[in-house]
């Protein structure tokens, strides 16, 4: 199996965004999504190419994920549907207290990244949430998880298309 690089796409305003990296699979048909997923996740290469680079509000220094990537393996995502995905960050929101613009720049990015998780030829995307592992210093980086708000990485595999996609959803 060989997954490469392709393409970075952003969505960002006041602290929030989301970024999409797209990779192209081959040789993919007979592997599973958990051995896709564990090639993407050991692989400091991969895992960088679908980190941004944005600056800190507080320090201007580079952001670094909150999440030790090649510590996790597939068992400890959250494997949901596109419509639980849906109804998961309707409920995110819904849950928060936001203050001014935040909600609806929250909607906005979270409108934008399951709109290109819609025409994806897949059933089930992959999710970390950074509140599931609080205190877990193992899967978190604790110093930079710190700086966010809320830190969400999504993962999916449309084996039709041939890709593998990865979101991260951040506030810092």
């Amino acid at each position: 199996m060989t997954i490469q690089f392709t393409s970075k796409d952003k969505l960002y305003r006041d602290y929030q965004g989301a970024f999409l990296a797209r990779f192209s699979l081959t040789d993919v048909a007979a592997s599973s999504d958990a051995e896709i997923l564990t090639a993407l996740l050991s692989n400091k290469d991969l895992v960088n190419a679908s980190w941004p680079e944005i600056k800190s509000a507080d320090t201007k220094e580079l952001l670094a994920p909150a999440f030790r990537f090649d510590t996790i393996t597939p068992d400890q995502l959250t494997t949901l549907t596109k419509e639980q995905l849906s109804a998961f960050f309707d409920h995110y929101i819904k849950d928060q207290l936001w203050f001014g613009e935040e909600e609806a720049i929250v909607k906005t990015v979270t409108k934008w990244v399951t709109g290109k998780l819609a025409p994806a030829a897949t059933e089930n995307c992959y999710l970390l949430d950074m509140q599931s592992f609080t205190g877990n210093d193992k899967v978190l980086d604790l110093t930079s998880a710190e700086q966010y708000d809320y830190f969400f990485s999504i993962f999916w595999i449309d084996k039709t298309a041939m890709t593998l996609s990865v979101c991260h959803m951040l506030y810092e």
